[in-house]
């Protein structure tokens, strides 16, 4: 499949078995093996460079070749066991590791493919902590794991291929892996605590609790303990894909959120608290039932467990995608009137955080409607709310709106480039919104007679949003480019465009 930019992907096949006795030749050096061992091994890796380089250390090991790659004459052909596949081949080298040596590759195999030597040495036993420097080292020779190519005062290494860190990370009891993902964690978590680091690293950590609630699960019901690993895991999984959302990145946001949701029971209120963002996310995807279905279960929810500001909060998002996706005829006269019943509610209850998005949903009825004062004023008390809420996503995401406005309203010309021209400099952090700002203001320098501008405007968000993945904004920006080439004066190009919206 092409890539952007005309790149093609190479494709990797099988090395011939001329290629792969070329290999074990120039591994073992001049002396090499005899032929009847060296065929053995060419049939055996089918191509597959890992199998010989994999099975040429372990004839070290068993002492069939020196360290130097000159072979033992001692050793007979027939003596020497050749592991039918690459998976029997590292677990037959791994069961001659030193029980020592396998306690450093254990834990080391649960951290991932790269580590750094202090996690392993927190993880390891408490009477092998003192040696895992040596055991890595160990390792390191043996072709197990080599040292990163990042430098840190903390040594790091990384498994030689992802096959290698696999055999040995399934060789563990899930008990094992489940207790020593907790561990890491808890050491993470401290060394995250020195360098004020903890957030960047949320969505790998619960991904390790997330693991490890599995593994827990699968030997039996889950006691407090285990309970309380996943709620865990679920924060920081729903803290990252709040992020994710905040920057604009729908898809990911939509597989931190589903994971977190999937690790809370149902009557769980912090499940509850994630539906409605979760439900928008599906919603920025175009996955529309989707949405529905997880908008519905919390607003059931929210309301079995007398939480109302959640379900104002679920009738809000709800209510929004009825408006985008034509559900039910909604009007947005109804809109209206539910908007300022949930305002009235929600003033009642200082949840500046829902109000914000109450005021977003009457900015959306009066901008469809071509009320742009109404809509600017709308915008203001969202602004003013979500930003006592500490709610920037949704404060870019609304100041987005005001290039909508300059674009469609009486603002002149210029000075709606300058307005947008200042929300783009301003670094909105959400890319969505970005690439909405970028088409308004390509449209303003179509009006402007600026067509190499605008063209270039929209290209670099139309690039923005194939980074993001294409859902439903991605459709919705094609009018806007349309917009510019009918503005040029190029109307098949205009045709093209409306003609991509209307397939996407």
């Amino acid at each position: 499949m092409g890539h952007a930019g005309g790149f093609q992907a190479p494709v990797l096949k099988p090395l011939s078995d001329e290629a792969a006795t070329q290999v074990v030749s120039n591994l073992l050096g001049a002396a090499g093996l005899p032929q009847s061992l060296v065929k053995r091994i060419v049939d055996a890796a089918e191509g597959n460079p890992l199998y010989v380089e994999q099975m040429l250390s372990m004839l070290v090991d068993t002492g069939a070749v020196n360290e130097d790659g000159s072979p033992v004459a001692v050793k007979g052909d027939a003596d020497i066991i050749v592991p039918p596949t690459i998976h029997a081949l590292l677990e037959a080298r791994l069961d001659k590791l030193e029980r020592s040596e396998r306690a450093a590759a254990e834990p080391a195999s649960v951290i991932g493919m790269e580590f750094p030597r202090s996690a392993v040495q927190s993880l390891a036993p408490q009477q092998l902590k003192d040696r895992v420097g040596d055991q890595l080292q160990a390792l390191t020779r043996k072709h197990f794991i080599r040292p990163s190519a990042v430098e840190d005062a903390d040594p790091r290494f990384r498994f030689d291929h992802h096959l290698v860190r696999d055999t040995v990370y399934n060789g563990l009891l899930k008990r094992a892996r489940a207790t020593m993902h907790v561990e890491f964690v808890k050491w993470a978590d401290q060394v995250n605590a020195e360098s004020d680091r903890g957030q960047e690293f949320e969505a790998i950590l619960g991904y390790h609790l997330e693991q490890a609630f599995k593994y827990l699960g699968e030997l039996g019901p889950l006691d407090e303990a285990g309970v309380a690993i996943g709620r865990d895991a679920a924060r920081r999984l729903a803290s990252a894909g709040r992020r994710a959302l905040g920057r604009g990145d729908m898809h990911a946001a939509a597989n931190l959120l589903q994971r977190a949701s999937a690790l809370l029971s149902e009557e769980d209120p912090q499940r509850v608290e994630l539906l409605p963002e979760l439900g928008e996310t599906l919603m920025g995807l175009g996955q529309f039932n989707r949405a529905r279905e997880v908008l519905q279960e919390a607003e059931g929810a929210a309301d079995r467990l007398a939480m109302p500001r959640l379900k104002a909060s679920s009738r809000l998002m709800y209510t929004f995608l009825r408006l985008y996706s034509g559900e039910g005829g909604e009007t947005g006269e109804a809109t209206l009137l539910l908007a300022q019943e949930l305002v009235n509610q929600l003033e009642r209850e200082s949840a500046d955080n829902e109000l914000a998005t109450a005021w977003r949903l009457i900015l959306a009825v009066h901008g469809m409607a071509g009320r742009y004062r109404l809509a600017a004023e709308a915008a203001e008390k969202s602004i003013a709310h979500a930003r006592r809420a500490g709610n920037d996503r949704l404060v870019a995401k609304v100041g987005g709106i005001f290039s909508i406005n300059a674009l469609l309203g009486p603002t002149p010309v210029l000075e709606a480039i300058a307005k947008c021209e200042g929300l783009l400099a301003g670094r909105l952090g959400d890319r969505q919104v970005e690439c909405n700002v970028m088409c308004a203001l390509a449209q303003l320098y179509a009006m402007n007679g600026q067509l190499g501008t605008a063209r270039d405007l929209y290209r670099r968000g139309r690039a923005m949003l194939r980074d993001l993945g294409e859902g439903v904004y991605a459709a919705s920006t094609g009018i806007d480019l349309a917009r510019v080439e009918l503005l040029g004066g190029d109307l098949a190009a205009a045709e093209r465009r409306f003609a991509w919206t209307l397939s996407s």
